[in-house]
């Protein structure tokens, strides 16, 4: 409407930020001329402006109104019109008036409800109101002329059954409140509390915004509850269009009569067009390219069958084993635990889709059990660096060297994106690098193995290809591991944690001979005792039992601050078998 955009554009003008700021458009001809037509529109043209001298006025604003309120004022007539000629049988048509947001949806309603004048006159009286002043409405003017006739009038004592003046003024702001209030009453529809819809009159009249509501589908929802006749796009918008469509197909036999409004040689005209013309332009390029893409026999949509749900399928060069005779082989059920976590990516889609069966549970250690001795620890590019950095990844790794004798680290990465596990800046190697942790964590871990595969699907191979010819897992063993009844499920379980991993930190002991010292030694301070030929014969290498020997019984430089020497008793922690 003229006034707020005259609002905007003084706003623009008197802003001094905005005005130093600018690039210099507002010092333009076409800005100048901007400013004058928006005020014009608002108080009309400068030299019909100012003081009527012959009745000693000031004039009125022209408060000029938008084109769009009298062409949709005559097309509601219009359906009025249609609707009266109707007969008896049929009932009137439901209209629904599609505009732009929840603001135009509420101008337009106190348009059709109060008049244009009406809702005008309150707009430039808001906008007078944050300069201080006031537009006084026709009601407050005759109250005034009123009010000043009696001033003029020999004032004469007031007689008993006479009002005075006071009592005038206030019975006649009654008068005008009893007539708004009357005629806001006269429809009990009026007072609807939605903020959406607004039932203006018979036939019912449904204002709804096309942007800005919380349901995306909103419109479409609308459609379907109040199946109108007639539907006014206030504000043209190209997805709209092709959900009236839609309906219009879904029910060939209804009626429905579109409205377009539009400002011919417009933006708003020229915006529309684009849209279609893009949208033509790309159902061009897709014609083009799927004329010119080789696509294989079995998926050109023609058969009933899609490839994309066949499991489990054959290539087409298996062959027999002619060692065995030639003869069937018998299908053996393949199965992958997969932790309840893993669901919310694709790769439990994509194995199932490769023939193998899902078996879901919560595991403590691992997301994926391949085998009885195959655990995987899945992680994205993203996830491993922060559980590199927060040591997450450290704990998930002991776990599974603990209860499985091949743990296997699987880092995802998409092959459309780049990525840089180490810093460009500096060619220096740093803990902090993602590489030196993973060299570490190599180096702590020998039995772990590290898999990067590009994408999902690669990765569903990978896993069938790690299956060929291993046993299935046992979803009551993995729910098992990692909790207080799990039992004897490997060697590394025997024996207490806690001194397995002090026995491993110490030098010459690695993940060959570890055991071996576990089964010959009772406890810690048992192998303090130990000589070297004793240790040389437990671990059958003499250079680690030389290493190990001289980190037991060489003993530290003496210094002034000597440290209270540990009682005896907290080297015979042994290593114990669990209970």
């Amino acid at each position: 409407d003229s006034v707020t955009f005259f609002s905007m554009v003084n706003s623009v003008k008197t802003n001094e930020k905005a005005f130093g700021q600018n690039t210099g458009w507002l010092f333009l001809d076409a800005a100048d001329s901007l400013f004058v037509h928006a005020k014009e529109r608002v108080y009309g043209p400068e030299k019909t402006r100012g003081v009527d001298k012959q009745k000693n006025e000031e004039k009125e604003p022209v408060l000029e109104e938008s084109p769009k309120w009298e062409a949709l004022r005559d097309i509601l007539k219009e359906i009025k019109k249609e609707n009266k000629n109707l007969g008896t049988e049929e009932e009137p048509g439901t209209v629904l008036i599609a505009a732009e947001d929840d603001r135009t949806c509420s101008q337009l309603k106190e348009m059709l409800c109060d008049g244009p004048r009406s809702m005008m006159i309150r707009m430039f009286n808001k906008f007078l109101a944050q300069k201080g002043q006031n537009l006084e409405d026709e009601a407050k003017k005759a109250r005034q002329e009123k009010l000043a006739k009696i001033k003029s009038l020999k004032r004469q004592k007031a007689k008993p059954s006479e009002l005075t003046l006071t009592q005038m003024v206030g019975g006649a702001d009654k008068d005008t409140n009893t007539e708004n209030g009357s005629s806001r009453e006269e429809d009990p529809s009026l007072s609807s509390s939605d903020a959406y819809y607004g039932i203006v009159e018979e036939p019912v009249t449904i204002i709804h915004p096309l942007h800005g509501g919380t349901d995306p589908n909103g419109l479409t929802k609308t459609l379907q509850e109040i199946q109108p006749r007639y539907v006014v796009l206030y504000d043209v918008d190209m997805q709209f269009v092709r959900e009236l469509e839609v309906y219009r197909a879904s029910r060939p036999r209804s009626p429905l009569r579109v409205y377009f409004m539009m400002y011919t040689g417009s933006v708003e005209e020229q915006r529309y067009l684009t849209t279609l013309r893009m949208e033509k332009e790309a159902f061009e390029y897709l014609i083009k390219e799927k004329a010119t893409m080789v696509i294989p026999e079995e998926r050109e949509g023609k058969s009933e069958d899609d490839p994309n749900l066949s499991r489990g399928t054959l290539p087409a060069n298996a062959t027999v084993n002619t060692r065995k005779g030639g003869g069937p082989v018998v299908p053996v059920e393949q199965r992958v635990i997969v932790d309840m976590r893993e669901f919310g990516s694709e790769l439990p889609s994509l194995i199932h889709k490769r023939g193998i069966e899902i078996e879901p549970i919560t595991l403590e250690v691992g997301d994926y059990i391949l085998s009885p001795d195959i655990c995987v620890e899945r992680k994205s590019v993203s996830d491993l660096i922060g559980s590199l950095n927060n040591g997450r990844l450290y704990n998930q790794c002991v776990s599974m060297c603990r209860y499985y004798k091949k743990p296997v680290l699987l880092i995802e990465f998409d092959a459309n994106k780049s990525f840089s596990l180490q810093v460009k800046q500096s060619s220096e190697v740093s803990i902090q690098d993602v590489t030196s942790r993973l060299a570490l964590l190599t180096l702590h871990f020998p039995k772990l193995r590290i898999l990067w595969c590009q994408s999902p699907y690669a990765t569903a191979e990978l896993f069938e290809e790690l299956k060929a010819g291993k046993p299935q897992p046992d979803a009551a063993t993995a729910l098992a591991v990692g909790t207080s009844e799990g039992g004897d499920l490997e060697w590394s379980d025997k024996y207490s944690h806690g001194p397995q991993d002090f026995l491993l930190k110490m030098p010459g002991v690695n993940a060959k001979n570890y055991r071996l010292i576990m089964n010959r030694v009772e406890s810690l301070s048992a192998l303090c005792d130990c000589s070297l030929e004793q240790l040389t014969e437990i671990m059958g290498s003499q250079p680690h039992a030389k290493q190990l020997h001289d980190f037991l019984h060489t003993k530290p430089a003496e210094s002034t601050d000597k440290p209270a020497k540990p009682a005896k008793s907290d080297f015979k922690r042994g290593f114990k078998r669990k209970r």
